[in-house]
């Protein structure tokens, strides 16, 4: 059975369902939210079908939502904290001196009190606060096993955070704070469409091969120009239909032609492909500049509908 298939009650048969983005607004604890989701319609009949999946995801992302408007720390990265730190989620719990499943439920979707939140969200942030909770309260654990595995994942997260910036770094920081919400596959894509504009726009390529500290900590104003656009005509996607953009593009293409079987994460994209073809949409589209990426966002989304 196709992937996308469903049962249409309308219809009274298995349809096979067209995704459509829409604007949501929803009411949750007494006040309504807006956020941006996926509708399944029928081809058929054009009514609302039922997709668990997209149920799921809009559920996700209303929730989602919720943690920007009321400051709470995102779930992705809660989740983050105990990979991050080599530590259990109920050892984690027990640490901080909450009850034991306190965190787990929080991974499982509960949202967390304000001041638990922000304790997360430091925890987060600066491993050295970390730090000084592991040292301070080791005797809140059950096991000095715990304490020890997660004093070693701590101590290499420390000095990998004293490494020099990149300027894969500088331009990471700058689209998550324009975009304020971003999720990690749209950045993954928002840094790859970045890298081909700003070599079709400016000649050169904006993130080297290797990961060599930045001389200076800045964007020249030409790279910026070429950020700025992708953020405002490719960023307004989510990052699933950046994905489907990405997936009818020659240098995923060309990379994946002798792997027939393997996800798209696995796949290697070497810049100069990428830039061969960014160079290739610029003549094709007649771009003059980067605020012509418009021309090209939009064409992409329209092949993908």
């Amino acid at each position: 059975m196709d992937n996308n298939m469903t049962y249409c009650d309308e219809c009274r048969k298995d349809v096979i369902y067209i995704e459509k983005e829409m604007v949501f607004r929803e009411r949750l604890n007494g006040k309504k939210y807006t956020y941006k989701g996926i509708m399944a319609i029928c081809p058929k009949c054009g009514s609302e079908v039922y997709v668990g999946e997209i149920m799921d995801s809009n559920m996700d992302a209303i929730y989602a939502e919720y943690r920007r408007k009321n400051s709470l720390i995102p779930l992705e990265k809660l989740l983050e904290i105990p990979k991050k730190y080599g530590i259990g989620k109920r050892p984690l719990s027990l640490l901080l001196g909450w009850g034991e499943l306190t965190f787990t439920r929080y991974c499982e979707g509960y949202m967390p009190t304000k001041q638990y939140s922000d304790i997360l969200q430091k925890i987060y942030d600066d491993p050295n606060y970390y730090y000084s909770i592991l040292e301070s309260k080791r005797d809140n654990l059950k096991s000095n096993i715990s304490y020890e595995k997660s004093l070693r994942a701590t101590n290499t997260v420390i000095k990998e955070s004293m490494r020099p910036i990149t300027k894969i770094d500088i331009v990471s920081e700058y689209v998550k704070t324009k975009c304020e919400d971003i999720s990690p596959l749209a950045l993954k894509k928002a840094l790859y469409y970045i890298q081909g504009f700003c070599y079709a726009f400016n000649g050169e390529y904006i993130f080297p091969d290797n990961l060599e500290p930045c001389k200076e900590v800045g964007l020249s104003q030409s790279e910026k120009e070429v950020i700025d656009s992708v953020i405002k005509n490719l960023c307004c996607y989510s990052g699933i239909i950046l994905k489907d953009f990405t997936r009818l593009e020659e240098p995923w293409l060309e990379a994946k032609k002798d792997l027939p079987d393997t996800e798209e994460s696995d796949i290697t994209i070497s810049r100069e492909s990428i830039g061969k073809y960014f160079v290739s949409v610029k003549e094709i589209f007649k771009m003059t500049g980067p605020s012509d990426i418009k021309v090209y966002a939009r064409k992409m989304f329209r092949k993908i509908n």
